[in-house]
């Protein structure tokens, strides 16, 4: 066999060793790529997540369903009525299935989220109950990274809701929220199928002007007395089969539903003497909902 000369010996293993080392280095710098990688991942993954449109369940700024008197409760499921009863009953599967639970309305960049309650005159004495409340008219929701614009208007109609939410939107920029809290002054004062062609039409109309906002349906309340009848039945009625409607198109377009329970059966310490307007406890608990909605 021939021998091989020392120096071929050394220069042949030394192109072997400097690759080794060279596929050795670049193993390395790959592992510390990664590394550098997961390092920025694991701070994301484990940043808060700030609050985008839900309110969780307690949150500072009113009462506690636990500060609501007994009797009151007593009476409220006593005398439900029968036909909101069945109202709910017919839409709490829909409301499951089409409403978004609250994480899907929450970010994770730390945006704010900006909220108008729109309404009538139940709009209006509920912003200016909240005053006087801990957490004030922002209902204690603004280090939740949320935002609240109270646009109550007395009388306020729902056939002039549209261009009412026109005109706010030349002021501000589109809100992620909108909660709307109007029809009951159209009520007796708008034939009902047209009233009812009216909230369908406009609700679609806002989905589409709003496209990037969610909206919300807060239920019309039941009225001891109504203005425009004495016939206290079938005003019910009507106020069913709008809620009935709204609740319907709402859910088609992506948006959610506010329900009052605590004012089925009408219990009298929840309304002022008109029988149309709330107590101060009846204000309490209509904020509280908003609150935790």
């Amino acid at each position: 066999m021939p021998k091989v000369k020392k120096g071929q010996t050394e220069g042949t293993k030394g192109p072997k060793n400097k690759r080794k080392r060279t596929e050795k280095t670049r193993d390395m710098g790959t592992s510390s790529a990664q590394a550098e990688s997961l390092s920025e991942e694991v701070p994301q993954m484990m940043a808060p997540v700030s609050l985008h449109g839900d309110a969780a369940p307690g949150a500072p700024g009113g009462l506690d369903a636990a500060s609501i008197p007994d009797m009151c409760q007593i009476s409220a499921i006593a005398c439900l009525a029968h036909q909101d009863m069945a109202l709910l009953k017919g839409l709490d599967k829909q409301d499951l299935n089409h409403s978004p639970p609250p994480d899907q309305l929450s970010n994770s960049q730390g945006l704010r989220c900006s909220v108008w309650i729109v309404g009538s005159s139940i709009v209006r004495n509920a912003g200016i109950a909240a005053l006087s409340r801990p957490g004030g008219q922002g209902l204690g929701l603004q280090t939740k990274g949320i935002d609240i614009w109270w646009q109550g208007y007395g009388g306020l109609r729902f056939v002039d809701l549209a261009c009412k939410l026109r005109w706010l939107a030349q002021f501000e920029n589109p809100p992620n929220l909108i909660v709307i809290h109007c029809g009951a002054n159209d009520i007796g004062q708008v034939k009902t199928q047209k009233l009812l062609d009216r909230v369908r039409w406009d609700l679609r109309l806002l989905a589409s002007i709003f496209p990037n906002t969610k909206l919300v349906w807060s239920f019309l309340l039941p009225r001891v007395a109504w203005r425009y009848s004495k016939n206290v039945r079938v005003m019910e009625q009507t106020r069913n089969r709008v809620n009935r409607a709204a609740a319907k198109e709402i859910l088609g377009c992506g948006g959610r539903l506010l329900r009052h329970t605590q004012f089925l059966g009408k219990p009298k310490q929840l309304y002022s003497r008109d029988g149309v307007h709330l107590s101060g406890l009846g204000n309490d608990i209509y904020l509280n909902n908003l609150q935790s909605k």
